[in-house]
């Protein structure tokens, strides 16, 4: 994912996966994404998490902050260069030219990445990227959805469709390729993007998700 759900990376995962890409398509920070597979039964209710680490670590999802998943590894990468090149680093040249014209304009400070395993053969994701202000934060995620809309885009990773998240005002959330697809949430908050996703795409899914995300926009609010 690094990417996003449905999509990869720094898109999300497409099919699972590209953090953000690898998981969902489309999920994430670039590309990230959560990507095709069946949907998963997890609750929609979030159960307690754990505590989190500290630093940029520590405004990642927790195991089980998203219902039935936990996590499988975290890569924190303090250059915008480390994080071009990292191996979670899925995207076509073309994408990734852009991401990087756009973490010069904001100012890219640091992220990183999550891969969440779920009770499911699902997969997820959690993604964080530091600007240098709330505004650059903002930008980014206006780059990173404004990405996800492209047709080319969608002709390889599945059809944009957005979604509802309660609770959090300037959060989207997306859908790639339908119920078989991938779900992603992002959304910027004080010098921060973030981006949560995973494979599935029913309403349960997606519910599960939108808890998640409400209950890591509260902790991160500092």
């Amino acid at each position: 994912m690094r990417r996003r759900a449905g999509e990869c990376r720094r898109s999300e995962l497409v099919g699972l996966v590209c953090a953000a890409t690898v998981l969902v398509a489309g999920c994430g920070g670039s590309t990230h994404k959560a990507s095709s597979t069946t949907s998963s039964s997890t609750p929609a209710t979030t159960p307690t998490a754990s505590k989190p680490p500290s630093g940029i670590r520590g405004r990642l999802l927790t195991s089980d902050e998203l219902a039935g998943f936990t996590s499988s590894g975290v890569a924190a990468y303090g250059s915008a260069t480390q994080w071009l090149t990292s191996p979670d680093e899925q995207q076509p040249p073309a994408q990734a030219a852009a991401e990087k014209a756009m973490f010069g304009r904001e100012g890219f400070q640091g992220g990183a990445i999550e891969n969440l395993t779920g009770s499911t053969p699902d997969d997820g994701l959690s993604i964080v990227e530091q600007f240098r202000s709330p505004m650059a934060a903002r930008s980014a995620l206006a780059f990173y959805i404004s990405q996800q809309k492209k047709p080319g885009l969608q002709a390889s990773e599945g059809k944009y469709a957005p979604f509802k998240v309660p609770g959090i005002s300037d959060a989207v959330g997306y859908s790639l390729g339908g119920v078989s697809g991938g779900i992603n949430i992002a959304f910027a908050r004080s010098k921060y993007y973030y981006l949560i996703g995973r494979e599935g795409g029913s309403p349960r899914d997606i519910a599960g998700l939108n808890a998640a995300a409400r209950h890591l926009y509260q902790r991160v609010r500092a």
